[in-house]
């Protein structure tokens, strides 16, 4: 092979794998609802599963709560609530307690090799 050829395959083959990204990045947000970030005006707050397809969804929108039926084919106002409903998250799990602990003291580890890079991480 020539080396023209062999430069021409390098640069079709890096497009044809930037393509692949471009496209899984466009079928991610458009099927998974992958965001690109940014504020999020809408929230849901709950989900229940009526049967393998329908769906109640109580979800906020401008401070205002909404009971939704969902199904493959519609989405229904089923109540706009009056009194907004407040979660009872207030009692954390005690995995969330050990998972949210644990990520702090990554950051604190992390934190401190930025400032010392001298320091044992695994003295902590």
């Amino acid at each position: 092979m020539s080396e023209e050829f062999q430069l021409i395959w390098v640069i079709l083959s890096l497009l044809l794998v930037i393509g692949i990204i471009f496209a899984m990045a466009v079928v991610a947000k458009r099927f998974l609802g992958v965001s690109s970030g940014g504020q999020q005006h809408i929230r849901v707050l709950s989900v229940t599963n009526l049967s393998h397809k329908e769906k109640l969804a109580l979800v906020e929108v401008a401070g205002q709560q909404l009971l939704l039926g969902v199904t493959p084919q519609n989405i229904n106002l089923l109540h706009s609530l009056e009194q907004p409903i407040h979660s009872n998250n207030n009692e954390t799990s005690a995995f969330a307690k050990k998972l949210t602990s644990l990520m702090r003291k990554n950051s604190n580890v992390e934190a401190m090799a930025k400032t010392d890079p001298t320091a044992n991480p695994n003295s902590t």
